[in-house]
């Protein structure tokens, strides 16, 4: 009884295993219970879809895929595959939304998989239309076959370049097979790492302060100097904005230059002025254009400096005789002593001059003598006639 009892356990225990196993192989979406929603989805090629493959609904599985038909009599080739669903639980889904069939895995399988859209996009009503992923390892079978001639060239250049490798040809195989140039390469290699170590020491210097990029970057006095230089010209643009700020409201030389139409128009003026002055003086006209243009008057200014030099004529004795400079330097300070004596109002002349009364003393004598000049020259021809009739007698 007790054997029997353990046989009946034992199938038992082997029926519950094979229940398990059966549901977890094939039946892994069984669920006990629950509403459903069966919906329809329309595609033109199902791409290996079939039934029991899972539907995602934003990558969670929302369902499965109950029935694959293909309806090869229908003229629209967008619904000739005719996929039912039976979904957990209802989707609403919106203008954006997406229907595709994808790979599960790169090994194989099939999803279905439901992007819903965003509701900013409005509800959607209308029938399920689905698309279809090429298949990885199918898309690049293609890919190869169609590129099969570029394969085998491609496959033949390495087989070429191996070959050269191995001949020692070209750099790599040179690189290889040549001693002097492995060592070139070392030595390359070695003066590489030694700049690397170089530049790692000059690193450890400017970390630690040392040369003038480490003390730009932790000599706090520099930095407080170059914040200064920096302050500094920062007023200097400052200012420089100020004067073209000026300039621009008319202030100033400048700023009248370009506002001022009138000062504008007599600065052309002036200019046109000297052009017309220069064009002059290059053409040769006037004392200073024959100065610069005749050569005559160049000659004749070299003997006059000529004779200044070896002391002729007055000119060049009062350059070069120290006694005509005296006698001029006398009779100059003469002159300024008559000159002060004529302002402090010394002598004749200078009454003459500040002497109000002595001028018209001088003015009525000067009348009077005129007067008598002039009875004098009236009376001549009478005096002239008398003098002849007595003379007569």
């Amino acid at each position: 009884m007790r054997a029997k009892q353990h046989a009946v356990l034992g199938l038992f225990f082997l029926g519950v295993v094979a229940v398990l196993a059966w549901f977890t192989l094939f039946q892994s979406d069984f669920r006990v219970g629950g509403e459903t929603r069966r919906v329809t989805v329309w595609l033109e090629d199902a791409g290996g879809i079939r039934s029991g493959d899972s539907v995602l609904v934003a990558g969670v599985r929302w369902g499965k895929v109950d029935r694959v038909r293909y309806d090869a009599s229908t003229e629209d080739l967008q619904r000739r595959i005719q996929v039912d669903l039976v979904l957990d639980q209802d989707v609403a889904l919106y203008e954006d939304h997406r229907i595709e069939v994808k790979d599960a895995t790169v090994l194989g399988g099939k999803n279905l998989s439901i992007e819903p859209g965003s509701p900013l996009s409005g509800p959607f009503t209308g029938e399920w239309l689905g698309t279809t992923k090429p298949d990885v390892l199918a898309a690049l079978g293609e890919v190869l076959e169609e590129n099969r001639g570029s394969l085998r060239n491609t496959i033949a250049g390495l087989e070429t370049m191996v070959d050269d490798v191995n001949a020692g040809r070209g750099v790599l195989g040179a690189l290889i097979s040549d001693g002097e140039l492995r060592d070139s390469v070392a030595s390359a290699v070695a003066n590489v790492e030694a700049t690397f170590a170089d530049l790692s020491q000059v690193t450890e210097r400017v970390a630690a302060g040392e040369g003038t990029l480490g003390k730009l970057l932790y000599d706090q006095a520099l930095a407080q100097q170059i914040e200064s230089a920096v302050a500094n010209v920062d007023g200097l643009l400052a200012q420089a904005r100020q004067v073209l700020q000026d300039a621009q409201d008319g202030k100033g030389t400048i700023g009248a230059l370009l506002v001022d139409e009138e000062l504008a128009g007599d600065l052309r003026s002036a200019l046109d002025d000297l052009a017309t002055t220069t064009g002059r003086l290059a053409a040769g006209e006037g004392t200073i254009g024959k100065l610069l243009t005749d050569p005559k008057v160049a000659d004749d200014l070299q003997v006059i400096t000529n004779a200044l030099a070896t002391g002729e004529g007055t000119l060049g004795r009062l350059i070069l005789e120290p006694e005509v400079y005296e006698d001029v330097a006398a009779i100059s300070a003469d002159l300024r002593t008559f000159s002060s004596a004529l302002v402090s109002g010394e002598g004749t002349i200078s009454r003459l001059v500040y002497d109000d009364e002595l001028y018209q003393e001088i003015d009525r004598s000067l009348r009077v003598l005129t007067g008598t000049l002039e009875e004098a020259r009236e009376a001549a021809p009478i005096t002239t006639f008398v003098n002849a009739v007595f003379a007569g007698f």
